[in-house]
């Protein structure tokens, strides 16, 4: 048997908290150091209980505010949060505050055992719905992270080269469109590939598609063009 793991439960039901200590308290390896019936509450016990898990009732009206409050107080402690919904905006939540672990509604008792023990071996333990709506997340905030850079790091005229390059012209035919000195389309050029991190015209170029894709590119670019 490892060490003992201490626990604190925080809701504001007390059938919950008396309930889910009652299934901890029936295996040696867990103990129960505490309950807290408010976000508030909970907060104190990361200083006086000092727990290694804390388990919180994400049913309650601030479970998400009691999960932030304890992380910000004791991020060493590891977060399970239970009764949570499997939609996409509670699981997001949950994982910016720092949730180690998901119970479901459904989830059986043991599902509750797994998790606390397998988020003290350092896993994050969640069903693949709620795998699916992180992984969507991220997805997301990476593609929000590159369409912010055509308008925070290209000035008008890269962004109208890059434009040309995805329309396949060459260094020369951009030169004769633009009515600007090759070596300076080649400076441009290269400036656009470091500015973007990738090394060939064809990356540049797919990377313009995917603005064009979320409509990033639409309005700045074709404004870049109309001026030209």
């Amino acid at each position: 048997m490892g060490p003992m793991i201490r626990v604190a439960i925080t809701s504001d039901v007390r059938i919950f908290r008396e309930g889910i200590a009652g299934i901890f308290n029936q295996h040696p390896d867990i103990e129960v150091v505490g309950t807290a019936t408010n976000a508030a509450a909970s907060v104190d016990l990361a200083d006086v209980a000092q727990p290694d898990v804390h388990v919180v009732d994400c049913a309650t009206s601030d479970g998400l505010v009691a999960l932030r409050g304890f992380a910000k107080r004791a991020p060493q402690v590891r977060t399970v949060a239970v009764g949570i919904a499997e939609q996409e905006r509670d699981v997001v939540g949950c994982a910016e505050a720092g949730v180690a672990g998901y119970v479901t509604r459904n989830d059986p008792a043991d599902r509750l055992l797994d998790v606390v023990r397998g988020v003290m071996d350092g896993e994050t333990l969640c069903s693949p719905r709620m795998t699916a709506a992180l992984l969507r997340r991220l997805a997301m905030l990476a593609a929000n992270r590159e369409t912010e850079l055509p308008e925070a790091t290209l000035t008008a005229r890269e962004r109208q080269i890059l434009r040309l390059i995805d329309e396949g012209l060459s260094n020369k035919q951009i030169s004769e469109a633009l009515q600007i000195e090759l070596p300076t389309v080649k400076n441009h050029v290269h400036r656009i590939l470091g500015k973007l991190g990738v090394e060939r015209r064809s990356q540049a170029a797919a990377r313009f598609r995917r603005w064009q894709l979320v409509g990033v590119a639409d309005a700045s670019f074709n404004a870049d063009m109309s001026r030209s």
